[in-house]
């Protein structure tokens, strides 16, 4: 268009007797080129608009932050190992509650131990293996939520609060709670109103309509009963019903979030306790994969990554298995299992390579250590520095 201008300037320094013809013809020239202009931008769009289509073959449009480096590297971390005097089973959770480390294995009977912090003494008379009057916590160990001197879990849809003497556990209160507690993949208390639960994968291969087909967590209200839906996944996985409620989660009452964690898909989310998603992260860390790049055609879900998280008021915790599904199930193990460390505005801060496949943690902050229970040998604590 500055070429017709230009054109028709000069045009009339030298033929001003031909002024108007020189304007209609340059005027014709630049609509002529405003015109294939536009076919250019539509050709442009629609390149564009089909690539976008592409990269969510999967209907998943719920975009990701991708994050590929800890901000604080990776560190190698060497463990030192406590034996423990009792050889259970299998402990399903770890747990800091009154400088006590609490362990659970829930094999019909509450089996635990707890060693006093930070020397792990184990005590004798707490640590036995007692039955509460049929007290549970199965099938979900991630109820567990801590406040101050003791902790509260669900038992059979009740919320028992439980307070810790070193000469036993006392049941303070049992509180019947409203809303859904059975058929489910998790379960995870936010603070004393609101729990979190995701869906049971069978009640999506009946392709079940209600109510737990459309969102991927429900954030209830203990007392009234009350829902609100959040999370989006892809269509594929509703269809395929096999492995969408399996996560794990850990709240921060004091900013009233909780953090998502991922077992098939190296991801994450921040949510809050409103139901909206504040972040959804994809970690681009080897083995990999999320919504994102998975579809129906691929073989997603060949992996088993996060499989346990804890957190504190500042930082949060995730247990990176990085296993095989077929090792995992059959107890095989990974070489190494990673610990996974985020701030609460979703930044990866670190990877700390243990130098064992783990099945259970928990962190101490103040005394800068991590427990854990290795999947090789669950006759002993490992300890590892933060």
């Amino acid at each position: 268009m500055l070429d017709c201008f230009y054109y028709f300037c000069k045009s009339m320094r030298r033929f001003p007797h031909k002024a108007p013809a020189i304007f209609v013809s340059q005027f014709k020239y630049g609509y002529r080129m405003l015109l294939k202009m536009r076919y250019i931008l539509v050709a442009l769009f629609t390149l564009l608009t089909t690539s976008c289509m592409s990269e969510y073959a999967n209907d998943y449009k719920g975009g990701f932050i991708h994050l590929t480096t800890p901000t604080d590297g990776v560190v190698e971390a060497e463990s030192q190992s406590v034996d423990i005097p009792e050889r259970v089973s299998s402990f399903s959770k770890m747990f800091i509650a009154k400088n006590t480390l609490m362990m659970f294995n829930d094999n019909g009977k509450s089996f635990y131990d707890a060693y006093t912090l930070p020397n792990l003494r184990f005590i004798d008379n707490l640590g036995k293996r007692k039955d509460l009057d049929g007290f549970h916590i199965a099938p979900y160990p991630s109820s567990i939520h801590v406040t101050g001197d003791r902790f509260e879990i669900l038992d059979n849809g009740y919320i028992d609060s439980i307070d810790i003497h070193y000469s036993e556990l006392e049941v303070l209160g049992r509180t019947r709670i409203k809303g859904p507690t059975r058929e489910l993949a998790c379960f995870t208390i936010l603070d004393t109103t609101l729990f979190a639960i995701t869906p049971d994968p069978g009640l999506f291969s009946q392709k079940s309509s209600d109510p737990l087909d459309d969102c991927e967590i429900m954030i209830v209200n203990r007392y009234n009963g009350s829902v609100t839906k959040t999370g989006e996944f892809p269509p594929v996985m509703r269809q395929n019903g096999i492995e969408t409620g399996i996560k794990v989660m850990t709240p921060n009452t004091s900013l009233c979030r909780f953090a998502v964690f991922y077992s098939l898909q190296k991801q994450l989310k921040l949510i809050d306790f409103n139901g909206e998603v504040l972040k959804s992260i994809a970690i681009d860390v080897p083995p990999y994969l999320n919504y994102e790049t998975m579809s129906a055609s691929n073989n997603w879900g060949n992996y088993v990554y996060y499989t346990d998280c804890t957190s504190s008021d500042k930082h949060i915790y995730a247990l990176c298995r990085n296993e095989s599904r077929k090792n995992y199930n059959t107890g095989k193990g990974a070489e190494k299992s990673e610990i996974h460390v985020f701030d609460w505005d979703g930044n990866f801060l670190k990877i700390i390579k243990l130098d064992e496949p783990i099945s259970c943690f928990t962190v101490s902050e103040s005394y800068g250590k991590i427990y854990c229970l290795s999947a090789k040998s669950p006759d002993k604590i490992s300890v590892y520095s933060l």
